[in-house]
């Protein structure tokens, strides 16, 4: 398995609990389906159904875990038709208008009526805890999802504490420089995407893609005061990525290198070959985290 974008979480102190607590904490909140009259829920569920219903996964020190989430569609439009027909009937009948309170008992009463029979959407979100080099890497594209599988993992895990990856550096203002300067630390090698945007709420965004970030045109925009935002970079020729200014990963690629190390792994079946890949995903990213840190500056000290 291999991860596609980074919410990059720092464990606060030692984290010393095995599979087995980790466990126990889990099933304190374990996936269960919608019933007929919920419109959601959330829980872990096993990470690796096919081999067991466990909902830790251990391989090579870190931890998989798996946060799924059931959503029924109910459109709004579908029940305010529906309360409009109740409406109709009940002023055509009874000669009278329906008031406020009224309409919203029947949009209530709506509602339950359509649930059982409403479509459901199950969506899961991805995350490993590597407590030897205190993370929480969550595999989403939005901070807001991120944060949703942290609020989970501490709900169920005593003496789990962890915050947002911050750096003593402003990402924006360091990935501008190398961008200006056309020299990015030796790690990385600028790729041809970026984000450029003025500073400011309102300020004009401008994107490249699939171009040399190196031209008078990009360079323009950078004189003209656009800092950038995002910055599509390759770190050691192993990974390619993006960087955000608020240090989010995406479009994380494992390159050649790794893809042919895990085929030669020496893996005989799926299920080993899941492991082996997870193990170098994790390798790298334990390798890869503190030389990103380094170049923004340093870690922003614990409070």
């Amino acid at each position: 398995m291999w991860f596609k974008n980074l919410q990059l979480f720092r464990l606060q102190a030692e984290f010393n609990l095995d599979a087995g607590q980790i466990e126990d904490g889990l099933r304190r909140a374990q996936f269960q389906r919608c019933g007929k009259m919920e419109m959601s829920s959330i829980g872990f569920r096993a990470p690796r159904p096919k081999l067991s219903d466990a909902l830790v996964y251990p391989v090579h020190g870190c931890y998989l875990v798996a946060l799924a989430a059931e959503d029924k569609i109910l459109p709004a439009s579908v029940v305010k038709e529906m309360v409009e027909v109740k409406v109709t009937e009940i002023e055509e009948q009874q000669d009278r208008k329906v008031g406020k309170k009224e309409r919203r008992d029947l949009a209530e009463r709506v509602t339950e009526e359509l649930l059982p029979r409403a479509f459901s959407r199950v969506r899961q979100t991805w995350a490993y805890i590597d407590p030897a080099n205190r993370w929480v890497v969550v595999d989403a594209s939005s901070p807001k999802k991120g944060e949703e599988m942290l609020e989970w993992l501490r709900k169920c895990i005593d003496g789990l504490r962890a915050t947002p990856l911050r750096t003593q550096g402003n990402a924006s203002l360091i990935m501008t420089d190398w961008l200006q300067t056309g020299e990015p630390p030796a790690i990385f090698t600028i790729d041809d995407d970026c984000e450029l945007k003025t500073p400011g709420e309102d300020g004009a965004v401008v994107r490249c893609s699939r171009q040399d970030l190196h031209a008078d045109e990009v360079r323009n925009h950078l004189a003209a005061g656009k800092l950038v935002t995002k910055l599509a970079v390759t770190w050691q020729d192993r990974l390619s990525m993006t960087v955000t200014e608020d240090l989010q990963i995406k479009k994380l690629g494992f390159l050649d290198m790794l893809q042919e190390q895990a085929k030669e792994s020496g893996a005989d079946n799926a299920d080993e070959q899941f492991d082996a890949n997870f193990a170098i995903m994790t390798g790298e990213l334990a390798n890869l985290l503190p030389e990103l840190i380094d170049v923004m500056g340093g870690e922003m000290p614990q409070t």
